[in-house]
């Protein structure tokens, strides 16, 4: 489902979406859904873009539209979770993207058989406080999925 840019089109987004010129790209190849990116700028900024896939890509119906979800999530979830700065959002060539802040460390599924079950159970209580404070962020007052056509105003729809 990943539909990769071009360097002229990565080129494109960044220059739009914070007018600095994209010095290098690495692409992220973990996950299954949305191209993305670790990107550093001429500026010295290191960020991460994600791109969904182009209009007409068929998918699952809490897919469409789930970078504008994560744009609204981290807005809600800054100061109160660890996550990313938000950039930049937006649109591009018919596609959606998020611009982030580059977090450093490394993705738990790239480092799982190198940590013992001692620090596993410590690491899952830490997500566990994570997940809890992503829990009490309270939402806008729509109900089912935050963004796209299974957002509603009510319980009903």
């Amino acid at each position: 489902m990943k539909e990769p840019l071009s360097r002229a089109e990565l080129d494109g987004v960044v220059a739009e979406a914070v007018g600095v010129r994209l010095d290098a790209v690495r692409e992220l190849t973990e996950g299954t859904c949305n191209a993305a990116y670790a990107l550093t700028l001429a500026d010295g900024r290191e960020l991460v873009l994600k791109v969904a896939p182009p209009p007409g890509t068929p998918v699952l119906s809490y897919e469409r539209d789930l970078l504008a979800t994560e744009a609204m999530c981290l807005r809600r979830f800054a100061g109160r979770v660890p996550v990313p700065e938000l950039v930049a959002a937006g649109t591009a060539a018919g596609r959606g993207y998020v611009l982030t802040s580059l977090l450093p460390g490394a993705s738990w599924q790239s480092q799982s058989a190198a940590v013992g079950p001692d620090q596993h159970r410590v690491l899952r209580r830490q997500v566990g406080r994570h997940v809890a404070a992503m829990h009490a962020v309270t939402g806008d007052g729509r109900f089912g999925y935050p963004a796209g056509p299974l957002a509603a105003t009510t319980w009903a729809g």
